[in-house]
């Protein structure tokens, strides 16, 4: 849309018929909400509450504790945690690789051993639910 309108201005002005696009089709960076930063009891508030989520096969309770802990934990993107395959976690090197991040660009995140090991017991937990299709994720 950046382009368009301008665009849309110099056309409306070579042909009096031609609308021009008029109002904001785009956010300002400045527009952007100031983010709210949880506090260490607010986090863990949160995860605890996770065991209260209605969960036949108790899957998803452990797997929204642990994407919360993950980006409490590593400073993650929302996105990031879910598109996480078994592949990008190295428990032996205490790193997770970040693939489909926001610029395209791959990363790697260090980790602590507080983290590995939540990683290490969800990991362990059978997903017997899911088809192989989705074998290789992780959340």
């Amino acid at each position: 849309m950046q382009l368009i309108k301008p665009s849309s201005k110099y056309v409306s002005a070579l042909d009096s018929e031609t609308q021009c696009i008029q109002g904001k089709f785009y956010r300002n960076a400045h527009d952007r909400p100031e983010p709210y930063i949880y506090s260490e009891n607010e986090v863990l508030m949160l995860m605890n509450e996770c065991d209260r989520l209605y969960s036949p096969d108790g899957i998803r309770a452990r797997t929204i504790k642990c994407i919360i802990g993950l980006l409490w934990a590593t400073g993650m993107r929302p996105s990031e945690p879910v598109n996480l395959i078994r592949k990008d976690v190295d428990l032996a090197h205490a790193c997770i690789t970040v693939r489909e991040t926001k610029f395209a660009k791959e990363r790697i995140i260090p980790v602590s051993t507080s983290v590995i090991q939540a990683l290490e017991e969800y990991m362990a937990i059978p997903h017997n639910c899911y088809d192989t299709h989705y074998q290789a994720a992780i959340l």
